[in-house]
C-alpha cells in the first residue's frame, strides 16, 4: 500500500500529456486513466473513490458525472502489474443514490499508461445508522419494508412481505392444480384464485404448473465467488463481482453462473439446493453463458472469443469461436447447431452480431449493431426465420431475423424516448412476443409475426407497481408457458412477477435483495423448478424455489 496518490481529472488528450510529464519524475510508476460514464441523473455526485489493487483515494468532484466520458488519472506503484481489479464509487452530497463500477485492467509492465472505461451503475449508498430496528410490526406492509433503508428495518420489511404472500400463494396453488387445459396454461386464471377454485375439478395438474404464478418468497442467496458469503461489504478487489450470466441446463440438474471476474462456476441444482459442483472455468470476460437446447454444450462469452464446453467435461474447452471484442450476449439456435452472439467495443460502444456453426470455423454471418448491449434469441422459428434482438445503449432495440441467407435488415424499436440505455430484451417461449426494459423503469411489449413487430399495451411501470422499490429494469425472463414475466430491477434491487397478458398486473410478492444490489441477469427453469438471478455486487446470486 502506498501512502500518497496523485489524482488527475481532465480531457483524455491532456491526460496523455500529464502522464508523460509525470513520467519524468516517477518513471517507474504506472498511470491508470479511468474513463467514467453514468446516466443523466448523476450530476449531483459530490465525492469519488478510485481504487486499483491496494491503492485507494477519496476526493471531491464538482458537477458529478454524466453520459459524456470523464477521465481521472491515478498513479500506482511499479510493483502493481498484471491483471488488476479497479473500481470507482461515487456518492452524492445529499440523498442515497450513488454510483458504482468495477473492471479489470492489464498493466503489462511498470511505468506504462493504461486506459480503463467504466460505466457507472446506480446503487443505494446510505448505511445503517445503528438505530432501532423499527421494521418489526408495521414492516409487514410494503411501505414499511421500503422505509427500512436504516438497515435492520429493510430486512424486516422483506420478511413481512413474504408473510403476506402466504395467502396469495395459496390462491396461486389452487390455480396451478386447476389447470384443466386452457385456464391453467394461460396462468392468468391461476393468478386470480377464482379460476383456481373452479379448476379444482379438472385435475390435469401438470399443465397448470407451467402456467402458475412464479414464486418469489422461497429464495436464498448463494455466492458466485468462493471467498465469503454475500454481504453488504465485500472485499473490493477479490469479491466484488457482478454476475452477468446465469443459466440452467435443460434437464434441470446444473446451473452456471458467470461473473465479470472471468470465472464461470458450475452448480448442482437437481435437488433445488444450489451446491458448487467443484468446477470453475477461468478466463477473461463479463460472464455471459448459455446451455445448448440439447444439453450437450455450454457457451461462455470471453474477450474476443466464445468457448464451447462439453457438459460434464470441464477440463478444457471443446473449441473456440472467434469474434472481435468482448462478448455481451450469447445463445444457441433452437436446434443447437449454431451459436448467436453479440460483442461490444469499449471505445466506440458499437458491436457486431455473429452466427457461428458449433462445429467451428469463421462466422457464417455478421451484422453491425450501434450501441450493442444485451442479446435475446427466440427459442423457436417464427414464419420460417429465427427472431433475434439486441438492446442498445441508445434507447433502442434492434430486431432482426436469421435465416439461411443471414441476418435481415434490422427494425429499430424505440424503448426509451430519452435515449436512456435499453438494458434487457427477451422473447416469449413461442417467439411471438418481445419484451424489453431499461433505465426508465418501463417494460414494453411487441407482438412478433412475419409482418414485423407491433407494440402492444399496456406497459409495465415498475416504479409505480413496486412503490418506488426499484426504478430501472435490468433483466427479464418468461415462465415456461409465456403467461408470466419475471422482472429483475435495480436501484433497490428486486425480482417481481407480472402477468404477460393484459392487464399485466403484478402477481404474488416481490423479492427484495437484502443489500439492495441491482439484479443484472435472470433465468427460469421449469425442469429445475427454480428462478435464478445474478446481482451487480459481491458475487451474489438469488435462487428461488418454485
Amino acid at each position: 500500500m502506498i501512502t500518497s496518490l496523485k489524482v488527475w481529472r481532465g480531457p483524455l488528450l491532456a491526460a496523455a500529456t500529464f502522464a508523460l510529464v509525470a513520467g519524468c519524475s516517477k518513471s517507474q510508476d504506472s498511470l491508470i486513466l479511468f474513463e467514467l460514464t453514468a446516466d443523466a441523473q448523476a450530476g449531483n455526485l459530490a465525492s469519488l473513490t478510485l481504487s486499483a489493487g491496494s491503492v485507494e483515494k477519496n476526493f471531491q468532484i464538482a458537477g458529478g458525472l454524466s453520459e459524456t466520458p470523464l477521465s481521472f488519472g491515478v498513479y500506482v506503484p511499479s510493483s502493481l502489474t498484471g491483471s488488476v481489479g479497479v473500481g470507482a464509487k461515487a456518492v452524492p452530497g445529499t440523498g442515497c443514490v450513488g454510483y458504482h463500477g468495477t473492471a479489470n485492467v492489464d498493466i503489462p509492465s511498470a511505468g506504462v499508461t493504461v486506459i480503463v472505461p467504466i460505466t457507472m451503475k446506480r446503487e443505494y449508498v446510505c448505511t445503517s445508522d445503528g438505530g432501532s430496528p423499527d421494521g418489526g410490526g408495521s414492516a409487514g406492509s410494503g411501505s414499511a419494508g421500503q422505509s427500512g433503508t436504516d438497515g435492520g428495518a429493510g430486512a424486516s420489511g422483506t420478511a413481512g412481505a413474504s408473510g403476506t404472500a402466504g395467502a396469495s400463494g395459496t390462491a396461486g396453488v389452487s390455480g396451478t392444480a386447476g389447470a384443466s387445459g386452457t385456464a391453467g396454461a394461460s396462468g392468468t386464471a391461476g393468478a386470480s384464485g377464482t379460476a383456481g377454485a373452479s379448476g379444482t375439478a379438472g385435475a390435469s395438474g401438470t399443465a397448470g404448473a407451467s402456467g402458475s404464478v412464479p414464486v418469489l418468497n422461497k429464495c436464498v442467496e448463494v455466492n458466485h465467488d468462493d471467498t465469503a458469503a454475500c454481504t453488504a461489504s465485500c472485499d473490493f478487489d477479490t469479491e466484488d463481482w457482478a454476475v452477468y450470466g446465469v443459466a440452467f441446463s435443460p434437464d434441470g440438474t446444473l446451473m452456471a453462473t458467470g461473473g465479470d471476474d472471468g470465472r464461470v462456476k458450475i452448480w448442482n441444482v437437481a435437488n433445488q439446493v444450489p451446491t458448487p459442483a467443484g468446477h470453475v472455468l477461468k478466463g477473461d470476460g463479463i460472464g455471459v453463458v448459455a446451455f445448448s437446447p440439447d444439453g450437450k454444450l455450454l457457451a461462455v462469452g470471453r474477450e474476443g472469443l466464445i468457448e464451447l464446453w462439453t457438459v460434464g467435461s470441464w477440463t478444457a474447452p471443446l473449441r473456440s469461436l472467434a469474434v472481435t471484442d468482448p462478448v455481451y450476449g450469447v445463445a444457441f439456435s433452437p436446434d443447437s447447431s449454431q451459436v448467436i452472439s453479440v460483442d461490444r467495443d469499449a471505445q466506440s460502444g458499437n458491436g457486431v452480431l455473429y452466427v457461428h456453426a458449433v462445429t467451428g470455423g469463421a462466422a457464417l454471418h455478421t451484422l453491425a449493431v450501434a450501441g450493442s448491449w444485451s442479446l435475446a434469441v427466440s427459442r423457436t422459428l417464427v414464419a420460417g426465420a429465427l427472431p433475434v434482438a439486441v438492446a442498445t445503449t441508445n434507447g433502442y432495440v434492434q430486431l432482426t431475423k436469421l435465416d439461411a441467407t443471414g441476418f435481415a435488415t434490422p427494425t429499430q424499436l424505440t424503448l426509451n424516448a430519452d435515449a436512456a440505455t435499453a438494458e434487457t430484451v427477451e422473447f416469449s417461449p413461442d417467439g411471438t412476443t418481445l419484451v424489453a426494459g431499461g433505465d426508465d423503469g418501463i417494460v414494453r411489449f411487441w407482438s412478433i409475426s412475419a409482418a414485423g413487430a407491433t407494440e402492444t399495451n399496456p406497459t409495465i411501470d415498475i416504479v409505480a407497481a413496486l412503490n418506488d422499490v426499484s426504478d430501472d429494469v435490468d433483466a427479464l425472463a418468461f415462465d415456461a408457458s409465456g403467461s408470466s414475466l419475471v422482472v429483475g430491477a435495480g436501484f433497490f434491487g428486486s425480482i417481481s412477477a407480472f402477468g404477460a397478458n393484459a392487464p399485466r398486473a403484478q402477481v404474488g410478492v416481490e423479492y427484495d435483495t437484502p443489500n439492495d444490489y441491482d439484479m443484472v441477469s435472470l433465468t427460469l427453469s421449469s425442469s429445475a423448478k427454480l428462478i435464478a438471478g445474478g446481482e451487480n455486487d459481491c458475487g451474489c446470486v438469488v435462487v428461488c424455489k418454485q
